[in-house]
């Protein structure tokens, strides 16, 4: 049993065992009378993010590209010879990953119809195979955890520490920042993307989590469990918000539709629910607060934390407090130049040590757009001084989780986000002019277009 919503939340597909496939119009609630032709029983299904392309897999290694309008296929029928059991379809639709019985994932394009990458996880079992919304890595989860592969190297770039038995579901926030897990202690827990590190864990549920899904605005997530239950959750407190009996048997699904207002949940009872959500929806917005100075000041340094919990607090109470967090974070986020960077080498071999101190902090918060010209530097020949924080600098950047000053800026856009008022939205649009190889300039794009699809 599994499931698919298209992205307009218009279309489910709807895996049943023994692997038939159907289609259902969730607006008119009911099944359309397209059936795609399948050679073999279906194993998974993915919509493409346009909805304009559903993908299936058969249990014999068939993979297909058809029109979910007219059930016609749009893309030659491949047999990719292993039994497909997990399915994820990158946000532009011309990548297809496949998690199989030979234990490979593979990256496929879909448009040449060859393989891109192979990668292996290492005695892990996987559960859950998903792009990241920015189509840059691969994530896959199982009884090792969560590992973030880098696509273009097909190396794992990250891993998320596994905990009683692994992790049996898992999912990814709209925007990437977040990934929620849950395994076979019942626990759900909250992990911030940039550090791989625990934000929050969230108890209640005694069976095995086996689905999970954030809703559209990452407001709510919901979670679906092996007893047949149903749960939603509030991501900025982590308080339990409903409880849904629902399947007669484990849930093994759950997506949300319509924006967020429906809730979809599939069953190993055969069934696939639709739940309206419209009296639970303000669950999630939390109410404004005011500042002071001092505490601004407070949760400005808490950003900066090696501890995401703390720093993720931080995060949400800003995003509370619209009216005095933008202008502060107006003064103290700003767009990152390459004049500002050639500046900023110059003075680490500045005579003044609160200058080097200064640059040093201010070209940790560039990140990895600054490694290159430090490589440059040491390639010359710099002072000692010079030379030392140069190096110090590049062992910063190579550890993520040892990288404060620019996840303090990372989770500072979050907060503009969150907010996503015009002033807000002009904060992020000042951040957006920076140079533009930079990760801080690309997640302020990337802010504004998502704020703008809102």
């Amino acid at each position: 049993m599994g499931m698919s919503v298209s992205a307009d939340g218009r279309m489910l597909a709807l895996v049943r065992m023994p692997g038939q496939l159907s289609l259902w119009d969730l607006r008119a609630e009911k099944e359309t009378p397209i059936v795609p032709k399948v050679p073999a029983p279906v194993s998974a299904a993915a919509f493409s993010a346009d909805g304009q392309t559903l993908v299936t897999a058969s249990v014999a290694g068939h993979l297909q590209f058809w029109n979910p309008a007219t059930g016609e296929e749009v893309r030659p029928l491949r047999n990719v010879q292993t039994t497909i059991r997990l399915l994820a379809v990158s946000g532009d639709g011309q990548s297809v990953a496949w998690y199989g019985s030979d234990r490979r994932i593979i990256l496929w394009d879909g448009k040449a119809g060859k393989v891109l990458r192979e990668m292996r996880p290492q005695g892990n079992t996987v559960s859950s195979l998903f792009f990241t919304p920015d189509r840059q890595a691969l994530l896959s989860a199982g009884t090792e955890g969560v590992q973030l592969w880098n696509i273009g190297a097909g190396e794992v770039d990250r891993e998320v520490s596994s905990r009683s038995g692994g992790v049996l579901a898992a999912a990814v926030s709209p925007e990437g920042r977040m990934l929620a897990t849950g395994g076979p202690d019942g626990t759900v827990r909250l992990w911030e993307s940039a550090s791989g590190k625990q934000r929050r864990a969230m108890y209640g549920d005694t069976a095995f989590v086996r689905a999970t899904a954030f809703a559209p605005d990452r407001a709510l997530l919901a979670t679906g469990s092996s007893n047949g239950t149903v749960r939603l959750w509030d991501v900025s407190t982590g308080q339990l918000v409903h409880t849904f009996n629902t399947h007669q048997g484990g849930v093994v699904a759950v997506a949300f539709a319509s924006q967020g207002s429906t809730l979809i949940t599939a069953g190993e009872d055969g069934t696939a629910l639709v739940w309206d959500l419209p009296g639970l929806l303000d669950a999630g917005r939390s109410r404004t607060v005011e500042l002071t100075e001092r505490q601004l000041q407070t949760l400005w340094r808490d950003l900066a934390s090696e501890d995401a919990a703390r720093a993720y607090e931080a995060v949400q109470t800003l995003s509370r407090a619209p009216a005095g967090a933008v202008p502060f974070l107006s003064e103290r986020v700003k767009p990152v130049s390459e004049e500002r960077l050639a500046r900023l080498m110059k003075e680490l071999d500045s005579e003044t040590f609160d200058v080097r101190a200064a640059a040093v902090r201010e070209l940790a918060q560039m990140g990895k757009y600054a490694e290159a010209s430090l490589r440059k530097l040491l390639a010359g020949k710099p002072s000692l001084e010079a030379r030392r924080r140069a190096e110090e600098l590049l062992e910063v950047l190579a550890d993520p989780v040892a990288m404060t000053e620019h996840l303090r800026l990372v989770r500072a856009v979050e907060v503009l986000e969150m907010i996503g008022t015009e002033p807000a939205r002009q904060v992020l649009r000042t951040v957006a002019a920076g140079a533009a190889e930079a990760p801080l300039t690309r997640q302020a794009k990337d802010a504004l277009t998502r704020l703008e699809h809102k």
